[in-house]
């Protein structure tokens, strides 16, 4: 069962976006074992062995989001209880303040984006057992079509729309901390510009969804299911600044850390989550009505939160995500390659250039980023891509 946990120090530091609504996780795993598309699922599970030790692995992240939805889906189907696993779901607002989370010792696993995993990497509290997906896909900015930006041609040099002028002193709003934060300063850098030369009012990216639907600000920096909603065409919505054309490079990942894995319990549940994740991930793209049925089951799993999304959206949202696979992941984390700031993973230079943006922001300074590196093996531990790929 999940069994969903708001511990007390996250009510302090998390801003919860989702409300957990009422009602029976049983119920909604019957009905899912009703479907008769559930058997392909169940299949995909059918090498998995089950835990020899029951365990409870506490998870912290955002709810709906696509690096969660494989895990989710493995929930769901009711194979984690099969294996001995109680899965704690505790919502996110960010990445940075799930690593927080980790390093008080509240939660076990992390689901992050990039900006939590270069946080946990700069620390050196954290280590990266996968990368989940590319998450650059779903990072966009946008504008009523009556702002002067949405009438500017695209910028085939900057890959986004407008010049200098016309972004100079515009009003964006976005939640600090983030992707979204690192696409706008990536974006902005293009045109000679900082983030300082934009009006930035900063909110997590529900309340910024709403202020762009009350009409509230110029420009509107929103993530994940929320750039697939139809009514962004129905009320005259357009993106301005995406994050595959500008050329940002996004990671998400499941992180933890050395304490969490000396406990031979946790830590075996851990692998187990690995595996699972990455049997619901390859069973998703093996055909479009695999693909349909996971937009359905994550679409429920928003409306029960009050992450109230479409099926189609979801759908749009899914298929659109780059998964990394198992044998993707072995080679970003095994093959050394060299770049501007040495020789590292293939895995730590997908994290050069957010530590870039943090650095000219002063938010790290130069050593941190050296050191970082110079951790690079520690960091990118092969224990969980070890063990998924011993058990295939």
């Amino acid at each position: 069962m999940v069994r969903r946990v708001f511990i007390a120090l996250l009510c302090v530091m998390l801003s919860v976006s989702f409300v957990f609504a009422g009602g029976s996780a049983e119920s909604t795993q019957n009905a899912l074992r009703e479907d008769p598309r559930f058997q392909s699922l169940l299949d995909s599970y059918a090498d998995i062995e089950p835990l020899e030790n029951p365990a409870t692995v506490r998870y912290i992240a955002t709810v709906g989001l696509q690096l969660s939805s494989p895990l989710w889906i493995a929930y769901e189907s009711g194979c984690l209880e099969d294996a001995g696993i109680t899965l704690d779901f505790i919502p996110a607002s960010t990445g940075p303040l799930s690593i927080e989370a980790l390093n008080a010792g509240e939660v076990d696993l992390v689901g992050t984006g990039i900006a939590g995993v270069a946080v946990g990497a700069v620390q050196g509290t954290s280590k990266v057992l996968c990368y989940i997906n590319d998450d650059s896909v779903v990072q966009k900015f946008f504008v009523k079509d009556t702002n002067p930006l949405a009438s500017t041609s695209f910028n085939e040099e900057t890959g986004f729309y407008g010049t200098a002028d016309d972004w100079r002193g515009v009003e964006v709003y976005l939640p600090a901390g983030t992707t979204l934060q690192y696409l706008l300063g990536f974006a902005l850098d293009k045109l000679g510009l900082t983030l300082q030369d934009v009006e930035t009012i900063y909110m997590d990216a529900n309340n910024v969804n709403t202020a762009m639907y009350a009409n509230q600000g110029e420009v509107w920096g929103i993530w994940n299911f929320l750039c697939y909603s139809a009514a962004l065409e129905e009320e005259g919505y357009k993106a301005v600044i995406e994050g595959g054309p500008a050329g940002i490079n996004l990671v998400t990942a499941f992180m933890t850390n050395d304490k969490v894995l000396s406990d031979a319990d946790k830590n075996a549940a851990i692998m187990k989550i690995l595996e699972y994740h990455f049997a619901a991930e390859q069973w998703m793209h093996e055909s479009e009505d695999n693909m349909q049925f996971a937009a359905e089951i994550i679409a429920k799993w928003c409306e029960d939160e009050g992450a109230v999304t479409s099926v189609d959206e979801m759908f749009a949202y899914l298929s659109e995500t780059k998964y990394y696979t198992i044998d993707e992941n072995y080679e970003m984390f095994t093959t050394q390659i060299s770049t501007a700031n040495g020789e590292m993973s293939e895995a730590m230079a997908r994290l050069q250039g957010i530590m870039d943006f943090y650095v000219s922001q002063g938010n790290y300074t130069a050593q941190d980023h050296e050191t970082m590196i110079e951790n690079d093996s520690r960091i990118f531990t092969m224990e969980g891509i070890d063990t998924v790929m011993g058990n295939q």
